[in-house]
């Protein structure tokens, strides 16, 4: 192990030029004018810390269950990547996956994570007499930074052997990447999606799990009597996002007021926000297939964001892709109708 840990430092050094001092850290130095002994903190940032508290995508976490008991009774050579749109729960998995295991996550972004995250990391896991997990968020954006070459993962995660030198071998850990592109991270790293133990798809929720969602986090956190009327017009209108769900059930403790929320987030039926209304509104209108290029304009957005926000038009049967363009669908004539109607 001593090896490892030498040839590791070196490899720091190499990179970056020997030791650096520790930075400093500027919050630290001063409190928060808002920091006092009489003012109590209330913590809004529960998340569920088991399997049994994560509500719904029981296929996924089947798939979880079985990979913890690998880990356990076999190895800890695992790769596991977790997908999803945003905001539905690839991070609190994975941090559910920490407390099942009793090992310590280290946390990384993908569009930063550099040479010196995984030196640190390896040194740490070397060193470490716990299980450690390294953890990638936003897996598709490996290598923005040009001190990393995702390449390097590729022997680390197959063999477990660093390739340099003599190639030494690392100690076993657990690595785990979320991506919301699962197709760009296969495009960009095929080498590495092969080398996953588990690839775990996380779907969009039922209305009826994000209403058991917004009641857990309100039994622990805000603890006040809200009406299932109120849920159940928050899950109706929040895409089956988590997240989504748990930003509007705030706005509510703050206003009171579900209408107010809604007109606020320009909701207007069903999620459907007036961009999304616009959208089809002018696909009806032109009653032809239309381009990317001129929907994302007409919606005032970049190509990017529409394509996000197309995603939920074509999963809810509002609007379909064809290889002339994008079509609106009779669901879509039906619900603009209901508006129309009041």
């Amino acid at each position: 192990m001593f090896d490892i840990l030498g040839m590791l430092v070196t490899m720091g050094d190499m990179i970056f030029g020997g030791k650096k001092e520790p930075d400093k850290d500027p919050i630290s130095e001063e409190k928060s004018i808002y920091h006092s002994d009489q003012i109590k903190p209330i913590d809004y940032s529960w998340t569920p810390n088991s399997l049994a508290e994560f509500v719904g995508n029981e296929s996924a976490k089947k798939l979880v269950r079985l990979n913890l008991r690998k880990i356990k009774e076999i190895s800890a050579m695992h790769f596991l990547i977790t997908a999803s749109g945003k905001g539905v729960g690839k991070s609190t998995l994975a941090k559910i996956i920490g407390v099942e295991l009793n090992a310590h996550l280290s946390w990384h972004v993908g569009g930063s994570f550099n040479m010196d995250n995984l030196i640190k990391f390896l040194l740490c896991n070397e060193s470490s007499g716990n299980l450690e997990i390294l953890f990638i968020d936003e897996a598709h954006n490996l290598g923005m930074d040009k001190s990393f070459n995702p390449e390097i993962l590729y022997p680390i995660l197959e063999n477990w052997t660093i390739p340099m030198g003599s190639n030494p071998k690392v100690k076993p850990f657990v690595c785990i990447l979320a991506t919301n592109k699962r197709s760009l991270l296969q495009k960009k790293f095929s080498p590495l999606c092969d080398r996953c133990s588990a690839d775990i798809i996380l779907d969009d929720y039922l209305p009826d799990e994000i209403v058991t969602i917004l009641k857990q986090f309100n039994n622990n956190v805000y603890k006040l009597d809200i009406s299932n009327e109120v849920y159940k017009i928050i899950a109706d209108n929040t895409r089956g996002v988590p997240r989504i769900a748990l930003n509007f059930l705030a706005d509510f403790v703050i206003c009171q007021d579900i209408k107010e929320v809604l007109d606020c987030h320009r909701i207007i039926k069903n999620g459907l926000t007036t961009t999304d209304i616009l959208i089809l509104k002018s696909l009806i209108e032109v009653g032809k297939p239309c381009g990317i290029e001129g929907l994302s304009q007409i919606a005032g957005v970049t190509r990017e964001d529409f394509e996000m926000m197309e995603n939920f038009l074509v999963r809810r049967g509002f609007l379909i892709r064809t290889p002339r363009g994008r079509l609106s669908t009779e669901k879509s004539k039906l619900l603009l109708q209901e508006i129309k109607n009041g």
